[in-house]
Order: structure tokens, then sequence, then C-alpha cells
């Protein structure tokens, strides 16, 4: 399908702005997002933010994605 799927492990879940912000930086480059999926940080161990986008991720998005206030770590398949 050539979807892309972003896995954001933030550092704080509870802190606000982390799904607006890697979204913006994926809509500023027209990219669209199918679907984002977040775990509820209460309720989860260890939670996840997972955005799928209608195409891969490029390269050039990698490291401001990485950047983005509250982000530990980030996965793209």
């Amino acid at each position: 399908m050539n979807w892309g799927v972003v896995e954001i492990i933030p550092e704080d879940p509870s802190m606000p702005g982390i799904l607006a912000d890697v979204a913006t930086i994926i809509a500023n480059n027209n990219i669209s997002i199918r679907q984002s999926i977040v775990d509820d940080f209460e309720i989860s161990e260890e939670p996840r933010l997972f955005i799928v986008t209608e195409k891969l991720i490029p390269g050039s998005l990698i490291p401001k994605i990485r950047k983005t206030k509250g982000v530990k770590a980030v996965l793209f398949y």
C-alpha cells in the first residue's frame, strides 16, 4: 500500500502537543495522515503514538520529527 508508519516514544507521555507538533511537520510536507493511535498514558506502561500516513515519510523529515519537543525516540516503518 506504500503507507508510512511513524512510532513515537515520548519523554513524558502526559506532555501536551506531541501529536500536534509531529502532525504539523507531516502536513507541512503535503503528506496526509490516514490514522493516529495514541496509548493512554494512565493505562499503558509504555505508551506510544502511532501515525499512519498516505505515503512513506521522506528521510528529510526524520531529523525534524526526532527534534520535536517531548519526543524521546522515533521508529519508522
